[in-house]
């Protein structure tokens, strides 16, 4: 919703749709846990307490297919595709070293990945509850495949 310059350069980074909604739930759990009185925790605690696959069913469609409705509030394929176009680098979470690697020889700038991001504890989460959420985050799959092949990457369907 930014009103940006037209010679902007925008960079933007994707995650596998299962691990980011998994990372997500193993935050939110832990906050709860530990009794986090962290802002989100009004809205997004209800999501998390129970089950993995509760979880899932329970966020928002904007939150849980946030990937793509940043690119599209309708969740629309194509205006998702129109706007990505004005994207001039694409990164992608598994693959963050090559990433910042080729952003940093594009604009001459030292990047490098950082080790100081919070990983929250591993959870048990069974297969079919894997499964639910994929089927669930069918759409953004959809979407990532798209840009994928835009940037001339492999398919996500089988992660």
């Amino acid at each position: 919703m930014l009103s940006l310059p037209v010679d902007a350069v925008l960079i933007t980074c994707f995650r596998d749709p299962v691990a980011r909604l998994t990372s997500h739930y193993q935050m939110l759990r832990e906050m709860i846990d530990d009794r986090s009185d962290h802002p989100i925790m009004e809205k997004e605690a209800p999501w998390a307490s129970g089950s993995f696959k509760a979880f899932v069913d329970r966020v928002p469609d904007k939150h849980r297919l946030a990937q793509l409705y940043m690119f599209s509030t309708a969740l629309d394929l194509k205006e998702a595709e129109t706007r990505l176009a004005r994207v001039g680098h694409v990164l992608w979470t598994e693959r963050l070293n090559d990433g910042l690697s080729r952003l940093a020889a594009a604009t001459g700038l030292p990047l490098a990945v950082e080790t100081h991001l919070r990983r929250s504890k591993s959870m048990d989460i069974s297969r079919r509850e894997l499964e639910h959420a994929h089927e669930s985050l069918a759409l953004e799959y959809e979407w990532l495949d798209r840009v994928r092949a835009r940037q001339g990457f492999a398919s996500l369907a089988g992660a």
